[in-house]
């Protein structure tokens, strides 16, 4: 059963992965085309006579009747997306010109669609009966346009789970072929290798799919947000990013460590994480809804089968483990109560290290969590960064990590990636593979740069770069 969505969920709907998917399909299709045709050409072009000539060209005349209908479901698909994101755009372009018109009208229109009067109570009682009416109409109208917008996008999910199911089963030798269906995730491919992304800062975190940037130290001043600067301002000390969470309903957090630029011993403080992390709702960056107390380094995502927060965490700025915290399910009328109700459900063994990570959820189902480590290159298999993922939350506590830039393996200028954060995620529910854009920073020793007793130590020289993981749904 469809329930009927959230204001913010309604003004935030997304249809650019249908887009981007019918694009794949296209070139997917065309592809196979121009393949098989080439195939075709190959055999008839050979000089090549008897048994084994006819077997080939017969087997690739058998193939060929079964590509156009190969071609047609790809085709299909699509269709259905492109056409999909089109209605889905309307449905919201109505839906939220709805509740523009109320507001408009001097209507409140609440999380839950409700819409109450601004005007003050000191017009006529017949003024107020009037509006009062008005009010439960639009109500109605706002939330049978929301459940509008709520179908169609369950209308095309069930299309495209039609179309997916039809190219699993595609097999040139009449068996069960394809890509699983969406279950379990996997890491299979990557890292790709690193392609320069900017020289601004480091710790460039951000929301996955959005655009935004939240960065550390800039190269030249105080840590920004959208290349501005930040407006979360810290006595004494500045904000540098830890995480990011979308929660319920697309809402935007930023995760923050207050870090002094003054140690307690007078001297420049040498930590760049807190005990302690500051959570921030991006409608208003400049203010600090709450602190998560005794969470260093804190990212999170929202588990929408549990209703809950998930967040993960170290133990303290320089303690390497890793703990995996969950909240009670999200009461919709105290959206951000969830830092009060987190509790810890264990150490995350699989991927320890006292640097920075982001813990996303994929869209294809289940969760990754990418980390890096100060680690020591005098530990045998010790690892600067790793990713690891599981279906659920709890499944993070025991997945094994899958290393990503082993030591002086695909390091710019030999320094060591840190600071993964998640750029975007693309999932194509037909071959059950998602692409994970992971943006790194680096601190490579500038050119030319040899210390002396005046500088002993080596500038900031922040860089960051971008790589891809490949995850597999794999079927349960």
């Amino acid at each position: 059963m469809v329930e009927t969505p959230t204001r913010s969920r309604v003004e935030g709907w997304m249809s650019g992965h249908l887009r981007q998917a019918a694009l794949g399909w296209q070139r997917q299709a065309d592809l196979t085309e121009h393949t098989y045709a080439r195939a075709r050409h190959a055999v008839d072009a050979v000089p090549w006579s008897g048994a084994g000539a006819d077997g080939a060209r017969a087997k690739i005349a058998e193939n060929l009747t079964k590509i156009p209908d190969s071609l047609s479901v790809l085709r299909q698909a699509q269709r259905i997306a492109t056409m999909g994101a089109d209605a889905i755009d309307a449905a919201k372009r109505v839906a939220v010109d709805a509740i523009q018109n109320a507001v408009g009208q001097f209507f409140d229109v609440g999380e839950d669609l409700s819409v109450t009067d601004r005007m003050p109570a000191f017009f006529s009682a017949a003024l107020a009966l009037v509006r009062k009416i008005a009010a439960a109409h639009m109500q109605a109208d706002i939330r049978a346009k929301a459940m509008m917008l709520a179908l169609a996008d369950e209308d095309v999910a069930r299309q495209l789970d039609a179309v997916a199911e039809e190219l699993q089963t595609f097999d040139l030798d009449g068996g069960r072929g394809g890509a699983p269906k969406p279950g379990t995730p996997q890491i299979v491919g990557g890292p790709t290798p690193l392609t320069p992304d900017g020289t601004q800062g480091d710790l460039n975190s951000t929301l996955p799919g959005s655009g935004i940037e939240i960065s550390g130290d800039g190269r030249n001043n105080y840590p920004t947000l959208n290349g501005e600067r930040n407006p979360l301002e810290v006595p004494g000390g500045r904000p540098l990013p830890t995480g990011t969470i979308v929660g319920p309903d697309g809402r935007q957090y930023a995760l923050y460590g207050e870090v002094p630029y003054i140690g307690p011993d007078g001297k420049p403080n040498p930590n760049y994480a807190t005990a302690d992390t500051t959570v921030v709702d991006l409608n208003d960056p400049s203010k600090r809804i709450g602190v998560l107390p005794g969470i260093s380094q804190a990212s999170g995502a929202y588990d929408p089968a549990t209703n809950r927060m998930v967040i993960v965490g170290n133990d303290g700025p320089n303690d390497r483990t890793r703990r995996l915290y969950m909240s009670d399910p999200i009461d919709p009328k105290n959206p951000n109560g969830w830092m009060q109700t987190l509790k810890p459900q264990g150490v995350i063994a699989g991927l320890p290290g006292d640097r920075e990570s982001q813990l996303v959820a994929l869209k294809g189902g289940g969760f990754m969590l990418v980390g890096s480590d100060d680690f020591d290159t005098k530990v045998p298999g010790d690892q600067p960064m790793g990713a690891i993922t599981a279906s659920t939350p709890e499944g993070l506590l025991t997945a094994k990590a899958t290393p990503l830039f082993p030591p002086g393996q695909g390091w710019p200028g030999g320094a060591p990636p840190y600071g993964p954060t998640v750029v975007d995620t693309v999932y194509d529910p037909v071959t059950g593979k998602e692409t994970v854009q992971l943006r790194v920073s680096t601190w490579e020793r500038p050119p030319g740069w040899v210390p002396t007793p005046a500088e002993p130590d080596m500038p900031y020289n922040p860089k960051t770069y971008q790589t891809n993981i490949t995850v597999a749904h794999r079927s349960k």
